[in-house]
């Protein structure tokens, strides 16, 4: 594994399908995974999430009561990759995170 890619959600329905695709898209080719720490959401962020990592093996859903950095440190804690990208679930990535893992 290259790359983990670590991350706590809390509540970001309203975008985290936009903010997967835009991850998954950008990493394309790239051997990664993808590990979300859900912060025990009540907004429907846990069906979006699980029905991600049903279709992509490569990724690992938590929950978990924690604060964002909390989060992130489990997700790390449990990340295989040689070099770890923090990523927020609340931003959908542009080509340019494509160009920063690709540098």
């Amino acid at each position: 594994m290259r790359i983990s890619v670590c991350t706590t959600n809390y509540n970001c329905a309203h975008v985290l399908a936009r903010h997967l695709d835009s991850v998954f898209q950008n990493l394309e080719g790239h051997s990664f995974e993808y590990t979300v720490v859900d912060n025990r959401s009540r907004d429907g962020s846990t069906e979006v999430l699980r029905r991600y990592a049903e279709a992509r093996p490569n990724m690992i859903v938590l929950s978990h009561r924690c604060t964002m950095g909390e989060g992130r440190q489990i997700a790390f804690s449990r990340s295989h990759g040689e070099y770890v990208l923090v990523l927020d679930t609340d931003v959908v990535y542009s080509p340019l995170l494509r160009q920063v893992v690709d540098a």
